[in-house]
């Protein structure tokens, strides 16, 4: 061991185990190759102990950078890698062309590489090259031979790989004759290297190297490049000369055939470049029109297997082009369309038919896309199918608008079936039934649509005029001429029972553009019954005023007759025997006369409330301040006597009203607020008014008595008093004539009051006008 080694015992080196002839493996899975031969080599000259490490290029890139490595080999100086290393000299010059399918042409450098997915090694030079020159859809693979074999499989048309590895493997899979090779993109060369600053080992390696011997150094590159040609044996050497002393007078004759030839040639040749600069013009125009198109194209070999993708197939599926190579786009596939789409694609092929479908692309970490696929045949000269080119377009905007239409139809169906009425529609122009929802089968007892819409509408209807099929066209023609009809009508149900129903008709637009006939029928039947009971009723109710009328007017005249006799015979007895009847007597008479007067007003006050509502006394606009004026006439005494005073600060209303029951009901509520006076303090009477919505709301206020809470609503009953007659004069019947007029005019009537301040007596009347 020299002296200038005796530091180390053993060293570390890492390189690639997938670059024939510099470093591979074996069938045996042994590393061999020029590296590991050097490499033993210098083991041998410094006694020290190599340990190689052989492996995909990025694990081992990656083993340097975490330190378990001394030296790293195949490596080329990229700028990158210069901030991490000290290079040696370069032992070997790289070419690094591009090898593409022979079924692509146009490949000549990083320009032509865009649309394109480019399969690299992992860990290579070649990824930052591509990268710096704005190729970024690239396929990484872990080394150049599984590289070359997804080549061979049709994963894989384009490849970035240094010259030796590629020739040594396309050879060794019998691809040679698929692929072609463009001019280099650019020449690398092999250096080993140490980690940046370690100059001790940089310099221990470089002394190892420089004492192996060159004849070793050649035997070794010899042993795995081959050997050079050798020289022709000097023996040969005056024969040749001599042969090719004879052929040169041959020659002269043949340099002016030559000199023709080659311009014969070099006009054709001229004329090929000129066809070969307009195929790969054309070729450009078409790359550039898949790359723009708004659809996906994609091809593939005849087994069916994907060998390109343009950025929009990408774009649509949510596959990179990468993966989609090969059977990979297949992992997109929804996954219940995938087996469906196999069998249409293999029908398709085997019909030798253009195969078309749609079918849902599902990515991760995207909605579902819809597509509609296209793909047709490739074919030799000889008819032979080479592969298929295809289109995705996406249809996901159809397919949703046609969810929803099918979800809104499906909506409105139930709708049309679950509304309470039948609906027919029927045709503009014949009148013949189109559809029918279920209730109308329900209504007329049928199954089944099929069976109502060959009927004709004079079969679902009484069929007698006038609810024969005559009249029900007639009222079609009208309503089909665009003028709404609502009629009642006598239909007739499946097994022939009557009912009556409610038909609505018009015209409406259903369907796009189809103007149909909308029919609504809805059953009345217990409407109809509840009309017969309410016009028997109403007989029965018109007899009964009629009744009541007469007994009115016997009340009026015969009850009332009676009355005025016993009080007019009491006077007559005071008269006549006043001086011979002791102190009862006189009261007992008195008591007879206030009995007959009070009985009498009774009468009288249930005359006027059966009179309310009675009299032919029809609603009109009318003046409520003049209604005031006339009562406040009348009551002038009543109020002169009570020392009031009744107030209207602002202007009353004019409203439609029946003017003589106005006039009493103001009457009796101004009566009440003064009747009901307070002792000992003036009493003041307020009236005022105020709209509330499409009404009239009416105050009548007091500062008499007032009323405990608890009678609120006992007041209004018919004969219902709150004092005794002693107290308070009266029959009762007053409220309940003043609550029976407010709602016959629409309204309601209330009352507020606090015992003992006032009363405010509320009531609303019906339609306003003009104040």
């Amino acid at each position: 061991m020299p002296a200038w080694a005796r530091q180390r015992t053993s060293i570390t080196v890492v390189l690639d185990d997938n670059y024939p002839p510099y470093i591979f493996r074996g069938s045996d899975g042994a590393v061999q190759g020029i590296l590991k031969d050097r490499w033993e080599a210098w083991g041998r000259k410094t006694g020290i102990r190599v340990q190689l490490l052989a492996m995909d290029w990025a694990r081992a890139q990656a083993v340097m950078n975490a330190g378990e490595a001394d030296v790293i080999d195949t490596l080329f100086e990229t700028p990158e890698r210069l901030k991490l290393y000290d290079y040696s000299k370069p032992y070997a010059t790289i070419d690094v062309p591009i090898f593409f399918h022979s079924s692509i042409s146009g490949i000549t450098g990083a320009e032509t590489l865009r649309g394109f997915t480019v399969g690299v090694k992992d860990g290579d030079a070649c990824i930052d090259w591509l990268d710096s020159r704005g190729i970024k859809s690239l396929r990484r693979y872990p080394s150049y031979e599984s590289m070359i074999d997804a080549a061979g499989k049709h994963e894989l048309r384009i490849l970035c790989i240094d010259q030796p590895p590629a020739s040594y493997f396309l050879y060794k899979m019998g691809l040679e004759s698929q692929f072609r090779s463009s001019a280099p993109l650019y020449s690398g060369q092999f250096h080993w290297a140490v980690r940046k600053g370690d100059a001790e080992l940089y310099r221990l390696i470089a002394k190892g190297f420089a004492a192996i011997p060159e004849e070793d150094v050649e035997a070794i590159q010899t042993k795995w490049m081959g050997s050079a040609l050798t020289r022709p044996d000097s023996r040969y050497v005056e024969a040749i000369t001599l042969a090719l002393e004879v052929a040169a007078l041959g020659a002269l004759v043949l340099a002016a055939w030559a000199w023709l030839l080659r311009r014969q040639v070099a006009s054709r040749t001229r004329q090929l470049e000129m066809a070969v600069d307009a195929l790969k013009s054309s070729e450009r125009h078409y790359r550039e029109l898949v790359s723009l198109t708004p659809v996906g194209v994609f091809e593939t070999d005849a087994a069916g297997h994907c060998i390109f993708v343009n950025d929009r197939w990408s774009k649509i599926s949510g596959i990179s082009a990468e993966r989609a190579l090969g059977d990979g786009w297949a992992d997109g596939l929804h996954p219940d369309d995938r087996a469906r789409i196999f069998a249409e694609w293999a029908t398709a092929a085997r019909d030798r038919v253009m195969f078309q479908s749609e079918y849902r692309f599902v990515a991760a970490g995207r909605r579902e896309t819809w597509v509609l696929g296209q793909a047709r045949a490739k074919q030799d000269p000889t008819g032979l199918i080479v592969g298929y080119i295809g289109t995705i377009t996406d249809i996901s905007a159809a397919k949703a608008a046609e969810a929803a239409l099918a979800a809104s139809e499906a909506r409105f169906r139930t709708i049309f079936d679950n509304i309470n009425d039948a609906i027919f529609i029927h045709d503009l122009d014949s009148g013949a039934i189109l559809a029918v929802n279920q209730r109308m089968l329900e209504m007329y007892g049928y199954r089944d649509e099929a069976v109502v819409i060959h009927l004709n509408v004079g079969e679902l209807s009484d069929g007698a005029p006038p609810y024969d099929d005559a009249a029900a066209r007639y009222w079609i023609g009208k309503a089909a001429a665009g003028e709404p009809q609502m009629f009642e009508w006598r239909a007739k149900t499946s097994d022939g029972r009557l009912f009556w129903v409610e038909v609505n008709m018009r015209r409406s637009r259903i369907g796009g553009d189809n103007d149909r006939l909308l029919v609504v029928v809805r059953d009345i039947s217990e409407r109809k019954q509840v009309e017969q009971a309410l016009t028997e009723r109403t007989e029965a109710l018109e007899r009964s005023n009629a009744d009541l009328e007469q007994f009115a007017y016997v009340a009026s005249h015969d009850l009332r007759e009676p009355l005025r006799m016993v009080s007019s015979y009491m006077a007559l007895v005071e008269r006549r025997y006043g001086d011979r009847l002791d102190k009862d007597g006189h009261e007992f008479i008195s008591f007879a006369k206030e009995g007959a007067v009070r009985m009498d007003r009774l009468v009288q006050d249930l005359l006027e409330f059966s009179r309310v509502g009675r009299i032919k006394d029809p609603p009109v606009e009318t003046s409520l301040d003049l209604v005031l004026a006339n009562v406040l006439r009348v009551l002038r005494a009543v109020i002169a006597d009570a020392d009031a005073e009744v107030r209207c600060p602002m202007p009353l209303p004019k409203v439609v009203c029946c003017a003589n029951e106005i006039f009493l009901l103001f009457q009796n509520m101004i009566s009440n607020a003064v009747k009901f006076r307070a002792h000992g303090r003036p009493s003041v009477v307020t009236i005022s008014a105020e709209q509330d919505g499409g009404l009239w709301r009416f105050a009548i206020s007091d500062n008499g008595i007032g009323i405990e809470q608890i009678y609120f609503d006992r007041i209004f009953k018919i004969f219902h008093r709150l004092h005794t007659r002693e107290h308070y004069d009266g029959t009762g019947i007053g409220l309940s004539i003043c609550k029976k007029i407010v709602e016959r005019h629409g309204g309601r009537i209330w009352v507020d009051s606090v015992h003992g301040e006032g009363t405010t007596f509320f009531f609303t009347l019906g339609a306003t006008t003009e104040s």
